[in-house]
Order: structure tokens, then sequence, then C-alpha cells
């Protein structure tokens, strides 16, 4: 029989990354002709067609600020970037276009305010996922990414704010609130997955 190949309806770019996509499009054409630089910290989507075509367009890809001569524009990519980016960016006088998906952002609203009050950040996720590593750069001092139970059960603070990475799983979230339910006596968590990921993750 004929192999029959479905795409889930949710395949394709999330959200952030479409728009991710159309702010770097739009800041090539504004900067056309002019010879200042574009660059996205990382690679802008993790897909080599479309990376190559943006380096085709003059778009290069960096690691941190500071390999960006003064002056240039500097695209952020969805997954967002911790404080400290930003900081660095404007030491070097750079020009920064903010792709920052807008869920993420919300995430890094709250993680700031909760430091500020004091609170005990913690995400539910991968530590060395770009997204986390930009979550945690605004969490302050006490921040800790979990990604199992047993990590939950050895957290050593309370008063904590939970958040989620934006494509993490319902179950570990649940596992994780329902572990820190049992043993913290504050806890705010605070459901930050990304609907587009749960019906990723379905389909």
């Amino acid at each position: 029989g004929k192999m029959e190949i479905r795409i889930a309806d949710h395949a394709g770019f999330c959200f952030g990354v479409n728009e991710a996509l159309r702010i770097t499009n739009e800041t090539i054409a504004r900067y056309e002709g002019t010879d200042i630089p574009i660059y996205t910290c990382g690679p802008l989507i993790h897909n080599r067609v479309v990376t190559g075509e943006l380096e085709k367009k003059g778009v290069r890809i960096i690691t941190r600020p500071k390999d960006a001569q003064s002056g240039s524009v500097v695209i952020v990519r969805s997954h967002g970037e911790p404080e400290s980016f930003y900081l660095e960016a404007e030491e070097n006088d750079l020009v920064i276009v903010d792709a920052t998906c807008p869920f993420v952002k919300k995430i890094h609203a709250i993680v700031r305010e909760a430091a500020e009050q004091g609170r005990n950040v913690v995400v539910a996720g991968d530590a060395d996922h770009p997204e986390v590593i930009g979550t945690t750069g605004w969490a302050g001092k006490n921040c800790r990414v979990i990604d199992s139970v047993e990590m939950a059960e050895k957290l050593d603070f309370d008063h904590i704010t939970l958040v989620a990475q934006t494509t993490s799983t319902a179950e570990l979230w649940e596992a994780i609130v329902k572990s820190l339910e049992k043993n913290k006596k504050d806890l705010t968590a605070l459901h930050t997955i990304c609907s587009a990921t749960t019906e990723r993750q379905k389909s």
C-alpha cells in the first residue's frame, strides 16, 4: 500500500517563532542599503533552511552581545535572554530588536517581581534550554531549575513561586506541583506552559 504521511494541525512553528521571523524580515528591510550589521544571538530557530536564508540576507549569528561591533543591530530570538544580556548590549551600544515571545516575556516579569518580593523562584524545565537560561536570569540569586519530583523534594527553601518552561509537559508540571503542595507551606504555582505546546503534544 501507499504510505500516508499526515501532518498534525499544530506542526510548524509556534506563534513566538513566527513572530520572530516576521520581526527579523522587517528589520532586514528597515536596514537595507545601510552598512549596519544585523545579528541574531544564537540561531533564530532550529531550522537550517530558514537560518541559511537569513544568512543569505546578511543576518549573522553571534553567541553574546560582546561579539557584535558597537552600533550593530542584535535581534533577540523568541526564547528570550537574561537581564545581563540587555545590560551587556547597552554597554556595547547595540540596537536591540526584541523578538522575545510575549508568553516568555510575561514569565520574565513574573519571576522578576517574585524575586523582588523576596520569594524563591523555581522553574520546572531543562536547565540547559535557552528559554530557561533566559528566565533564570530575571529570577534573582535563589532560583532553581528542577525537572523531576526527586529534585522538587530536595528543595531546601519555602515561599516558592513556581513557573514552567513553556514547552514542559503537563505530566511533569502536575507531579511537581503535587509534591511541592505536600511539602511546602507557601507555594504560588503559575502554569506557564504555552497552549501551542499542549496542542502539539496532543496532536
